[in-house]
């Protein structure tokens, strides 16, 4: 990965509260069918993920609307 992410994407409730409380700025959230898409700022000088975190998130530079 040369460059970073700027997106944070998640599909789970609980994921969004961990990011949440972890004081991350929530940009967006969508439906798609029964899943609700959290869209977070990606901000490097929160959290370093680790290999878990990224199988769980999904990290990307797009943003939808």
């Amino acid at each position: 990965m040369n460059k970073m992410e700027q997106f944070v994407k998640v599909f789970a409730e609980e994921d969004k509260e961990y990011l949440v409380n972890n004081g991350y700025k929530l940009l967006n959230s969508e439906k798609n069918g029964n899943i609700t898409i959290y869209t977070f700022k990606n901000d490097s000088n929160k959290l370093t993920f680790s290999k878990e975190d990224r199988e769980r998130f999904l990290f990307t530079n797009i943003l939808n609307f």
